[in-house]
C-alpha cells in the first residue's frame, strides 16, 4: 500500500464504472472512450468464421448455399469491427499482443487502420485536446427518424408535442399498428425457432400472447383484435414465404450525419433477394391507422438503407408493405435517391437545432393533427372564424 500514502486529496473517490460488453451486445450503443484489446489475427476476425460447422438440420432442409451465411466470413467479420469501433464517440483505442502461449500476430483489420504495425508501449498514450475547452467540438445530438418525420410534417405540431408535451387525445385505436407489428415479428421468430411456418392454431396463440390494446375496451379489443387476425391470415397467405427468409426483426440502425445522429428500427430484413444469399431487403409494414404517408415511409427507407449499407450491409431493395391491402409496394432506394434523403434529414436536423418551429398548415394534415384543437393555425379553425 507504499504506493497509496502519498496520495493528496478527499478521502471519497469518484467511482468510475467501466462496461464490459461484447461488440454483438455493444450495438446501438455508445461511450466516451472504447477500448478494443486482444485484436490478434486469429481473434478478430475470428479462426472459425467461414469453417463449414456441424448442422442438426438436413440438407434438404437447410441447404449449403443457405449455411454459408450463418457460418460467417470476411465481409460478416469487417461489418462486425466496424460496429466495434463506430461505438467511441471521443476516443478509441485499439490494441493486440504479442505473446500469450505462442507467437501472435495482430489482426490485419488493425494493420490497415494504423497502416503499419503498432509500436510496444509501456503508458497508455493520451490525445491532447484541441484548443480550449469553449472551442471543443460539441457532442452530435442523437435524434429518432419518428421525430425527423414529425417535424418534416410540421415543425409547429412537433414543438407542441414533443417539446412542450402536449399529448394525443387517447383513442381505442391507440398502439393497434405497433400490436400488429409484435404479432408478425411473434410469427417470424416462431418460425426461425421451429423451421415450420405457422399453422392456425399458433396464429391465434400468438395473437392471444402478442396482441396488446393498453386504452381498448372489451368490445373495442375484440373487434380490433378480429381485423388484426384478418390481416394476418391475409399476409401468410401471399407472403408466408417471407418467414423464412427473416434476417432479423426489429433492426436498430443508427446513421451519422454532419448535424446529428439518427437512429431508428426497421421492422424486417430479408434475405436471399432476388435469390441471393446475403442480399437483403428492407420492410416496413403499414396499417390503416398509421397516418403516415407513402413519402415519409420512403424517406425512412432512405434512411435505413443508407445507415445499413454504412454498416457495410447489402441493403439491395425495400418494400412498403400495406397490411390492410395486402399490397406490397418497391420503394427507390438508388444511391441518388439515398443520398437526397441524407440531405433532407440534415437539414431538418439543422432547422430543428435552430429552434424553427414554423407552421405548415394543409387541411387534410390539420384535420388529422393531434393538437390541433390548441394551434391558432389550424385551418379548419381558421375557416371557423371567417364564417
Amino acid at each position: 500500500m507504499d504506493e497509496y500514502e502519498d496520495f493528496e486529496g478527499d478521502d471519497e473517490f469518484e467511482l468510475n464504472v467501466v462496461d464490459i460488453t461484447t461488440v454483438h451486445k455493444a450495438k446501438g450503443l455508445e461511450w466516451p472512450v472504447v477500448f478494443l484489446p486482444s485484436l490478434s489475427a486469429r481473434r478478430f476476425p475470428s479462426s472459425m468464421a467461414g469453417r463449414p460447422q456441424k448442422w442438426l438440420l438436413p440438407e434438404e432442409l437447410f441447404p449449403a448455399e443457405a449455411r454459408k451465411r450463418y457460418e460467417g466470413g470476411d465481409t460478416d467479420e469487417r461489418r462486425l469491427f466496424y460496429v466495434a469501433m463506430t461505438r467511441a464517440r471521443d476516443m478509441l483505442y485499439m490494441s493486440s499482443y504479442s505473446r500469450i502461449t505462442n507467437q501472435a500476430k495482430p489482426s490485419p483489420y488493425l494493420l490497415e487502420v494504423a497502416g503499419k504495425v503498432p509500436q510496444r508501449v509501456d503508458r497508455l498514450p493520451i490525445a491532447k485536446p484541441e484548443g480550449s475547452s469553449e472551442h471543443a467540438p460539441q457532442e452530435k445530438p442523437v435524434i429518432a427518424f419518428s421525430d425527423l418525420a414529425l417535424y418534416g410534417i410540421c415543425p409547429l405540431h412537433y414543438r407542441l408535442s414533443q417539446q412542450m408535451g402536449f399529448m394525443p387525445q387517447l383513442v381505442v385505436e391507440l398502439g393497434y399498428g405497433k400490436a400488429v407489428h409484435q404479432v408478425l415479428r411473434a410469427l417470424a421468430e416462431h418460425t426461425r425457432e421451429t423451421g415450420e411456418l405457422p399453422g392456425s392454431t399458433e396464429v391465434k396463440r400468438i395473437l392471444e400472447e402478442a396482441f396488446y390494446l393498453p386504452f381498448a375496451h372489451r368490445e373495442a379489443y375484440r373487434k380490433l383484435r378480429d381485423k388484426a387476425e384478418d390481416l394476418v391470415d391475409e399476409y401468410l397467405k401471399e407472403f408466408a414465404s417471407d418467414l423464412r427468409r427473416i434476417w432479423e426483426t426489429e433492426r436498430p440502425f443508427e446513421l451519422h450525419l454532419p448535424g446529428a445522429i439518427v437512429t431508428g428500427r426497421a421492422d424486417v430484413l430479408l434475405d436471399e433477394e432476388n435469390g441471393q444469399t446475403g442480399s437483403l431487403a428492407l420492410v416496413d409494414y403499414k396499417t390503416a391507422t398509421d397516418p403516415r404517408t407513402e413519402d415519409i415511409y420512403a424517406f425512412q427507407l432512405s434512411i435505413y438503407a443508407a445507415a445499413g449499407r454504412n454498416e457495410g450491409l447489402s441493403i439491395d431493395a425495400a418494400y412498403l408493405h400495406d397490411l390492410t391491402h395486402g399490397k406490397r409496394t418497391q420503394i427507390d432506394i438508388s444511391p441518388h435517391v439515398v443520398d437526397r434523403a441524407k440531405f433532407k434529414a440534415n437539414s431538418i436536423v439543422n432547422n430543428l437545432m435552430d429552434g424553427n418551429f414554423e407552421p405548415l398548415p394543409e387541411i387534410e394534415k390539420c384535420r388529422r393533427c393531434d393538437v390541433r384543437l390548441i394551434c391558432k393555425h389550424s385551418i379548419k379553425k381558421s375557416n371557423q372564424k371567417k364564417k
